[in-house]
């Protein structure tokens, strides 16, 4: 349902799905030709928010260097109406870096969610304490699962040099999300 709802008409309904499939986009394949057809097909049209599909492509499990090679074949083919999606994909081909604002804002807000809802003993005060004790063992490991997650960063960096990497773009160190540790 997810993926089906990348190009779809409705601007509010595309950028509503990018952080969902951003969460998940670590478990799809590289090779799944729906999506790539529907990232592409946004392209075309010049839809907003298209970076936070490039953000989502970066993360897919697939080779780096045949991810670049598909926006590179993009960028070549397409004859793109909205001139920040040329930009983008001359960022990703020419520098190796990519913008990932709604993705990684959408994936902290979840996170101060928890933390304001978990730690909120207003909210708390009729469960027990081994119950509560459990919440926040769920919450910390959902928040390290966010945490780590290859699009909390607010940028990207698509490493050509490691062939390696599958389920990820980048180790989480090499993310720098702005105001934060980079080592972290």
């Amino acid at each position: 349902m997810i993926i089906s709802n990348i190009d779809h008409h409705n601007s509010s309904l595309r950028s509503g799905v990018h952080p969902p499939l951003g969460l998940i986009s670590t478990k799809i394949d590289l090779g799944d030709q729906d999506i790539l057809q529907r990232i592409k097909s946004c392209l075309e049209m010049g839809y907003f928010h298209n970076e936070s599909l490039m953000c989502i492509l970066s993360a897919l499990k697939g080779d780096v260097e045949y991810k670049i090679n598909i926006i590179e074949k993009w960028r070549d083919e397409i004859n793109l109406i909205n001139r920040q999606d040329a930009k983008i994909l001359k960022n990703i081909v020419d520098d190796n870096v990519i913008s990932n604002s709604l993705i990684s804002d959408e994936f902290s807000l979840v996170q101060r969610y928890l933390f304001c809802r978990l730690l909120d003993p207003e909210l708390n005060k009729d469960i027990g304490e081994s119950l509560m004790n459990s919440f926040l063992m769920d919450y910390q490991s959902i928040w390290n699962r966010i945490d780590n997650h290859p699009l909390s960063g607010s940028i990207i960096f698509f490493n050509t040099v490691n062939k390696n990497i599958s389920n990820r773009l980048l180790p989480i160190s090499s993310i720098t999300v702005t105001g934060m540790d980079p080592k972290k």
